[in-house]
């Protein structure tokens, strides 16, 4: 067998082996009415795929292998909205249609960029560092939005019977603008989990809270 082409199969088969799946289930509870959603985490050497589907929307979210956040996707399920984000050493672009019209920005990179609290947090939540400012891509009009995350406290946190050490964090808008916006998140101090998020979705908007149900290993889905 060619040599190059045998460790073409060697690869590909390690790379199979190596792949570590699992899938987070949710409920987001708005109003005292719930609903239950899905995150699908597919590991590999090179990448981490992140895939969730709800009756709005299908998102994918491409990490590095220590959760730095490299490409994301949104797709609307009544496809009037449709857009992707993607770093290029120190920029993103970001481009896309919305309610049929086409659009393309790009901006400069000079904190990290976090786009999903959930997973991209992660570096920081396993970090020492005590606070971090990062940016996000706005979906309302895809602006570049600052932000800042603090860690506030360790809190023992209970899903069930199950007891876990978490680390509790507050992220707002940097300076007067955190009057406007905050949330707050409990993530488990062993592998970064968030356990709970307690946010909304801007000023005068209803509480949204965020709770981890369960988390299983085993196959997954690895696009919406």
């Amino acid at each position: 067998m060619n040599k190059f082409l045998f460790l073409f199969i060697s690869l590909f088969f390690f790379e199979k082996a190596y792949s570590i799946n699992y899938t987070y289930t949710y409920e987001e509870t708005i109003k005292n009415r719930s609903n239950e959603y899905q995150i699908f985490l597919k590991k590999k050497i090179k990448e981490i795929c992140i895939t969730s589907s709800d009756r709005y929307s299908d998102i994918k979210i491409i990490y590095s292998p220590s959760f730095f956040t490299e490409k994301y996707f949104y797709k609307s399920k009544n496809k009037n909205l449709n857009f992707s984000i993607l770093k290029q050493k120190k920029d993103l672009l970001v481009k896309g249609y919305k309610n049929g019209k086409i659009f393309k920005k790009k901006y400069k990179l000079k904190d990290p960029w976090i786009q999903q609290f959930s997973f991209g947090l992660k570096p920081f939540i396993l970090s020492k560092e005590k606070k971090i400012y990062f940016c996000l891509i706005s979906p309302k009009n895809f602006s570049k939005q600052d932000m800042l995350a603090k860690k506030i406290k360790k809190e023992l946190f209970y899903i069930g019977e199950k007891k876990y050490t978490s680390q509790k964090i507050h992220i707002s808008l940097p300076g007067f603008k955190k009057i406007f916006w905050k949330a707050t998140c409990w993530f488990d101090i062993e592998n970064g989990d968030l356990l709970k998020y307690e946010g909304n979705n801007g000023p005068k908007t209803p509480l949204s809270t965020t709770l981890l149900k369960t988390k299983k290993k085993g196959e997954v889905k690895t696009s919406p």
